[in-house]
């Protein structure tokens, strides 16, 4: 229970994931390496209900995979 907000991916997907290929160009501009840490959360993740006190009632949620990293990678 992070907290973290859960990404729109069927948004995403529909908008060819621009928010984060934005995200990534002006990392490129800055840094000579990116880390993506929790790679795996990119393929699924365990997402939990907002207000639950507990993970137990979360579920594996599919993520976007190599779709995101095809559309940063096509783009210029």
């Amino acid at each position: 229970l992070w907290g973290h907000p859960i990404y729109d991916w069927d948004y995403l997907e529909a908008t060819e994931y621009k928010w984060w290929v934005e995200r990534m160009k002006q990392n490129a501009k800055l840094y000579d390496m990116i880390r993506i840490d929790h790679f795996r959360g990119f393929e699924s993740y365990w997402e939990v209900p907002f207000g639950e006190e507990t993970a137990r009632n979360g579920k594996w949620t599919k993520g976007p995979g190599i779709k995101l990293f095809n559309a940063i990678k096509a783009t210029p």
